[in-house]
């Protein structure tokens, strides 16, 4: 995070901001990974029970697993992927560019993801046309994300992808002289 020379706000409050934002997110996952542990705690009450032999109707023969439905564990973790995209969407009023609006999206859209995940009961092909396309934007995103707007300050360190400058030096090419 360069705070120099940078119009804005002052890099005292941006600091203040970038640590509140860290600490709030950690709390919200504190609090989904809380209500994940308590629903495997509640999970032999919920009798998440299967015939053993689907085709005899009548019969007594089940057997149960003690796991929260699915449904139970993609909105547990979609909820708190919206609240953490909140918190992520105020801090860019923090932040000079508009590149740093893409990353509460693909939060946005991989919560969006998990909650449609989270009402499938019966997977049809439009579940995994859905699913098709929310990774296909998650994937364009992400490309956007690391090689069109990249942190000035954090450039992306990838171990696959050679330098775009031929003057700048990979972590590749730095790996291979020092052996």
């Amino acid at each position: 995070m360069k705070l120099n020379n940078e119009p804005g706000y002052p890099a005292r409050l941006v600091v203040i901001a970038t640590w509140t934002k860290a600490v709030l997110q950690m709390l919200i996952a504190v609090y989904a990974v809380g209500w994940l542990v308590w629903s495997f705690f509640l999970s032999n009450r919920i009798h998440d029970c299967v015939a053993a032999v689907p085709q005899v109707s009548g019969t007594h023969e089940q057997f149960c697993y003690f796991i929260p439905p699915a449904t139970v564990a993609f909105q547990i973790i979609a909820s708190a992927l919206a609240a953490a995209t909140v918190i992520e969407l105020a801090f860019t009023l923090f932040t000079p560019g508009p590149d740093e609006a893409l990353d509460p999206v693909l939060l946005a859209i991989a919560s969006a993801l998990l909650f449609q995940l989270g009402k499938v009961d019966q997977f049809r092909w439009q579940d995994g046309l859905a699913v098709v396309l929310y990774g296909t934007a998650l994937g364009a995103l992400f490309v956007v994300r690391v090689f069109i707007a990249p942190d000035e300050d954090r450039p992306p360190k990838l171990w696959w992808w050679l330098p775009r400058h031929p003057g700048s030096v990979s972590d590749v090419t730095t790996r291979g002289q020092q052996n």
